[in-house]
């Protein structure tokens, strides 16, 4: 038997200056394992390189379509009431289905945006999107086109998280994404690792960490968003992004012996996607089952 697995997998790399840098500082602190690149990101190029260099991180895409300018000419153009800038995540899900967006138009944006990620020399190991929109079904059929068209093997499945001690905004979160699972679900096809951290999304906290990993289960492999940074300097950052992240609270969290000394109480393993991948490879190929 297997003990508790824990991917931590810090999203928006890339987004800023101090993301960049908190997400670092906690893969060296040996408690973050993964991170998800924005391709659009505007500080990806100036700190490429540093995360080349932090051989601990396993690398994924963190597909965008609401956040910044879009790469391709032609999701400029689908966008182009906003003058090429993606939407909220609200005006993105309202433009798919109605289709003034086409969906073909977000897959080859979505694709340039994984061939973005491979020039820097990234080795992709799985798909995951800002703000959680490849959960609306038809744009999860787009991302597992895309994970299998490049190899990759995981793609994040986000589940809603019901602790009722986060607050309205979270329930209301998790009932969204709820409903938008259950008709993806069907598209699925395979398991993936259970999701944790959607409940505190952007302010994960100590309490939180002993709740949850207090209900992991032998054999199972978690994984655990989070949105790590140093303290952003004033005035950079919008104050809905300063109002929904906690950057410098979680980070602080991730790199305190506290979380270490809690995942080690519990017996939990910190891995990466990487450590599947070989598990995998390990199993003779009628035994192989994801997480």
């Amino acid at each position: 038997m297997n003990p508790p697995r824990l991917i931590v997998n810090a999203d928006d790399y890339g987004y800023f200056d101090h993301v960049c840098q908190g997400i670092l500082d906690c893969a060296h602190a040996g408690t973050v394992t993964a991170t998800g690149v924005l391709a659009n990101g505007p500080v990806l190029s100036r700190w490429a390189d540093a995360l080349l260099k932090c051989e601990t991180l396993d690398v994924g895409v963190h597909l965008n379509a609401t956040s910044g300018p879009a790469m391709t000419e032609a999701c400029r153009r689908a966008l182009h009431a906003t003058n090429g800038v993606f939407p909220s995540k609200g005006g993105l899900a309202a433009a798919v289905l109605r289709g003034s967006i086409p969906l073909a138009v977000i897959e080859e944006e979505w694709r340039a945006q994984i061939e973005k990620c491979r020039s820097f020399g990234f080795r992709l190991t799985f798909l995951n999107s800002h703000e959680h929109v490849h959960m609306l079904p038809p744009l999860f059929r787009v991302a597992q086109r895309l994970a299998r068209e490049f190899g990759i093997r995981y793609l994040r499945w986000t589940r809603p998280e019901w602790d009722f001690r986060e607050g309205a905004g979270s329930l209301l979160r998790s009932a969204a994404l709820g409903v938008a699972g259950t008709l993806a679900g069907a598209e699925s096809g395979v398991s993936q690792p259970v999701f944790l951290g959607l409940a505190p999304s952007g302010r994960i906290h100590l309490s939180y960490v002993r709740r949850a990993f207090g209900k992991l289960r032998a054999d199972v492999v978690y994984e655990l968003m989070c949105h790590p940074g140093r303290a952003p300097a004033a005035g950079i950052v919008e104050p809905r992004l300063l109002r929904y992240h906690d950057w410098e609270g979680e980070r602080a969290l991730l790199c305190a012996p506290e979380f270490a000394a809690e995942a080690a109480r519990r017996g939990i393993r910190l891995i990466g996607f990487g450590h599947l991948d070989r598990e995998q490879e390990k199993q003779p190929s009628h035994g192989r089952r994801h997480a």
